[in-house]
């Protein structure tokens, strides 16, 4: 009868380290998730403020309809230098 308790025991004591090992790993898992989400969303506000820049006309400092379709994309996915006024003559 010891014998079964014991295993019984060991059993019901793995059990709870597996679940709380495994809740620890979900809570680092969900964190890591938002920091990498975030860092997408850097990128791409950067990557879509030199696609701007590059579709800007310099010589008379306008912005041409390439780029304002670039800004308001931009603009409507949160970047901040869209959604804070930025002309052309800001990057020319």
């Amino acid at each position: 009868m010891d014998k079964a308790l014991e295993l019984i025991m060991v059993a019901v004591i793995l059990v709870v380290a597996s679940v709380v090992i495994i809740s620890m790993l979900q809570g680092q898992t969900e964190s890591f998730g938002d920091f990498a989400n975030g860092q997408t969303n850097s990128s791409n506000c950067g990557l879509s403020e030199l696609e701007y820049e590059r579709n800007l006309d310099c010589s008379v400092p306008t912005e041409g309809p390439a780029a304002s379709t670039i800004e308001t994309r931009a603009s409507n996915n949160g970047c901040s230098w869209a959604t804070s006024g930025a002309t052309a003559s800001d990057y020319c």
